[in-house]
Order: structure tokens, then C-alpha cells, then sequence
């Protein structure tokens, strides 16, 4: 606990209790507590202690800096120092308004660790808005050895809401389905998916088969994601799996999407034949199919003895 800032001291029980921990020491100079302080020159005196503090407090090692900002959210974080490990809290004010206090503190918990950098994702926020942020360290004692410690405000705005639209294929939908029998299982899959300026790749529409005996027919339209006046990528993700059951395992699915645009094939499998047999949507580069009657598709069959196994094959395209 600091010295007293005014009054009268005691020699033991005050000054040699803050700078050597206990009030018991037989041989206590005052020349050698203000040495020990730092009050290096004299003359010493009683008085040159008022309000001194043994207690180093934490420092700002880093300002708040912000990143993974969307139209409704940012990360912040920020860093301190605490050499004397002392049990501290820290968080953030966080708000729209410039005036600290004005806004609501939200706490990151007490830590002793020598050095920590909090964090935290602010979700459910405004679209283009300016919010303010400060890092905070405060003491836990009830008598606080230091004053609440503040970073520098930093501003940070959220992005725009942005507006993506798609078009759609006209008349018959491309279809997946997946067949097992006995111990067998079979699942398969089409995805049609775009890179989102803020949340990267994000599904528009998916469809998936997964049926016993009887053939699971799943008929969805294609699409493709744009924005305007915004080059967008977008790719259409097909794939199956089946394990090593017995009674055999297939799947057929046909691509059928708004427009013949180039795009390049990429695929990943897992276990032996997980390839597709047939494959007549294509591959490397090649167009997408638009119509039922392209008859593109990719499809396998597995028997009785076969092992399990997977693929995912994503092609890719720009609008």
C-alpha cells in the first residue's frame, strides 16, 4: 500500500513497510530507505516520501489495433506489460461515442500473467459506422496501486453493407442422388458457393442425397453470385463418399447452371476408386453445362467388394 500523501510517518510502520515489505527491520536509515527509493541526493527527509509506492504499475506495450473488420463486426486487441505480475483486469470501452466513459466497459477477466494481449470479436454492430475503442488495465486491489491505465482512442468504421444477387438456370434443374444396399452408405453432394468480400466462402444453394435401397433424387436450380461492378468468384462444389459396407454404393449427379462460363476444375479424393467413373461435365478448363440435354454429369458405381472412399471436385469461375 502507497505511504500515506500527508500527515505524519513513521519511520517503519509507513516508509520502511513500502520499500522493504515489513515494519520490523532493528537497523533502518533514512538515508538508505531514500536510497533504496531512488531519492538519491540530499538531504533526506521524511516528508519526500508522501504517497511513494514500492509497486511498479503495468505499461501499454501495444495499442489497440483492430482487423477482420465486416459491416457488422471487428476484432480489437491491444497489449500490457505487468513485471511484478500482479493480479490485474483489463478489457475495452467500446463504443459510437469520443468520450471514453460514455460507453459500455466490456471486461476480459483478471490475469498475473507477466504480459497479455486481450482480444475480442465486436459482433451485431452498424454498417458503415465509426465506432471508439480503448484498452484498459485496472488494479483489483481495493486500494488501487495505480491509476486505471487507458491506450490511445483508436476509430475504426465497420464496411458497407454490401448487396450480392445471382441468377438462376431456367427450365430443368440439375439433380444428385446417392443408392447403397445392404451395409453399405453413400452420401452425395452439390454446393453452389461464392467468395464474399467480408465472410469468404459462402453457400447460395446446396442440395444432398443420401437413400437406402431406392435411389434419393435431389433436383436443385444452379446458380452464380455477383455484385455489381465487382469482379466475384464463384465455384460449384460436387462430391460423394461411401464407406466399406457391403451391397454396393453409386451416385449420378448432373450440372445444369446459368451460363456456359470457363472454369477450372480442382478435385481432392481419399481412399481407392474414389474418383468418379464417368465424368462428362469436364475437366482442367472447360464451360459449364446450361442444359439437361448436355447430358453432363459425373456418377460411379461401387459393388459389393469395393473400399470406401470420397472426392470433392470444385470448379471455380468469375462474374
Amino acid at each position: 500500500m502507497p505511504v500515506p500523501g500527508s500527515g505524519e510517518l513513521e519511520l517503519r510502520a509507513d516508509i520502511n513497510q513500502e520499500v522493504n515489505d515489513n515494519d520490523t527491520d532493528n537497523d533502518v536509515s533514512l538515508k538508505t530507505l531514500s536510497d533504496d527509493a531512488g531519492f538519491d541526493s540530499a538531504p533526506y527527509t521524511m516528508s519526500e516520501f508522501y504517497s511513494y509506492t514500492a509497486f511498479t504499475p503495468p505499461t501499454i506495450s501495444a495499442q489497440v489495433s483492430t482487423s477482420s473488420i465486416t459491416d457488422t463486426s471487428i476484432r480489437i486487441e491491444f497489449s500490457y506489460a505487468n513485471t511484478q505480475s500482479a493480479n490485474l483486469e483489463s478489457g475495452f470501452y467500446f463504443g459510437t461515442s469520443s468520450t471514453m466513459t460514455s460507453n459500455t466497459f466490456y471486461s476480459e477477466g483478471n490475469s498475473s500473467n507477466t504480459s497479455r494481449s486481450p482480444a475480442r470479436v465486436m459482433s451485431s454492430l452498424s454498417a458503415s459506422t465509426t465506432y471508439y475503442i480503448w484498452g484498459i488495465v485496472k488494479d483489483t486491489e481495493g486500494t488501487p496501486r495505480f491509476t486505471q491505465l487507458a491506450t490511445n482512442v483508436k476509430s475504426q468504421a465497420t464496411g458497407a453493407v454490401l448487396s450480392y444477387s445471382y441468377n438462376q438456370s431456367s427450365g430443368q434443374n440439375g439433380m444428385t442422388n446417392a443408392y447403397y444396399a445392404g451395409t453399405a452408405s453413400s452420401g452425395s453432394n452439390y454446393y453452389s458457393q461464392y467468395d464474399h468480400t467480408y465472410h469468404g466462402w459462402t453457400t447460395q444453394n446446396s442440395a444432398h442425397s443420401n437413400a437406402g435401397n431406392n435411389h434419393a433424387t435431389v433436383y436443385y436450380p444452379g446458380r452464380e453470385t455477383y455484385r455489381s461492378g465487382v469482379t466475384t468468384t464463384n465455384r460449384v462444389q460436387t462430391s460423394w463418399s461411401t464407406n466399406t459396407g457391403g451391397g454396393g454404393s453409386g451416385f449420378t449427379t448432373v450440372l445444369v447452371m446459368p451460363t456456359a462460363r470457363s472454369c477450372t476444375l480442382v478435385n481432392s479424393s481419399y481412399g481407392p476408386r474414389a474418383q468418379p467413373n464417368y465424368n462428362s461435365i469436364g475437366t482442367g478448363t472447360h464451360n459449364l453445362p446450361t442444359n439437361w440435354q448436355q447430358q453432363a454429369r459425373e456418377q460411379s458405381h461401387h459393388p459389393y467388394c469395393c473400399l470406401g472412399g470420397g472426392y470433392t471436385a470444385n470448379r471455380t469461375f468469375y462474374v
